[in-house]
């Protein structure tokens, strides 16, 4: 809007609002009255915010069952980078970029230290950096069939980026005919069977 920051009322703000709302998700609008409100916190300290958000949408997960992750596991057994890839999520569980970024030096036995991520930095280049939050920064225990898989490897346990492991698993989920479901998914199936555990 053409308006000077010192003319913005809440009015004017809950009209954009809604009008966004009709084309947008409500994640991003969400988002959007974040960085409207941050800016407003900076240049108008002493105005004071009081909009109504459109409500948020409770996604439609699809948890991977048992069976599902077996089939998975099968298909890949010929593609050892997504099998591990696949193994480290699901009984993880671990992201794409963390996969992406372990070395064999973060194995001590059965238990894998995540501390690195692999993403793309401004300029579109993979870079490794630390993880995502503090949080992920963790030590996890792995069963030993999936260390088994990892044994004699030396530097990075694959060299695949997270964007190849989204293209080959897309490829994978379509040869075995399961429902779509995201990489992201098998870590809601690790923390489901912990979960149960």
């Amino acid at each position: 809007m053409d308006v000077p920051i010192g003319s913005i009322t809440q009015d004017m703000i809950q009209r954009a609002i809604n009008k966004e709302a009709l084309t947008h998700a409500p994640k991003s609008v969400r988002n959007m009255h974040g960085l409207l409100s941050a800016v407003l916190k900076v240049y108008r300290p002493s105005f004071l915010l009081n909009t109504s958000l459109p409500q948020k949408v409770q996604p439609n997960l699809y948890i991977p069952t048992d069976d599902d992750v077996r089939i998975l596991l099968q298909h890949a057994e010929h593609d050892n980078e997504m099998m591990l890839a696949i193994l480290l999520a699901a009984f993880g569980p671990m992201r794409r970029s963390e996969i992406c970024a372990l070395e064999s030096g973060d194995i001590s036995g059965n238990i894998v230290h995540v501390q690195r991520a692999l993403v793309l930095d401004e300029n579109k280049n993979w870079i490794i950096k630390t993880t995502k939050s503090v949080a992920g920064t963790r030590y996890i225990p792995f069963p030993e069939f999936v260390i088994a898989r990892m044994r004699g490897k030396t530097g990075r346990i694959t060299e695949l980026k997270p964007n190849q492991i989204s293209d080959r698993f897309i490829d994978i989920q379509k040869a075995t005919g399961l429902p779509h479901f995201r990489f992201h998914d098998l870590r809601h199936y690790c923390a489901s069977i912990q979960h149960a555990m």
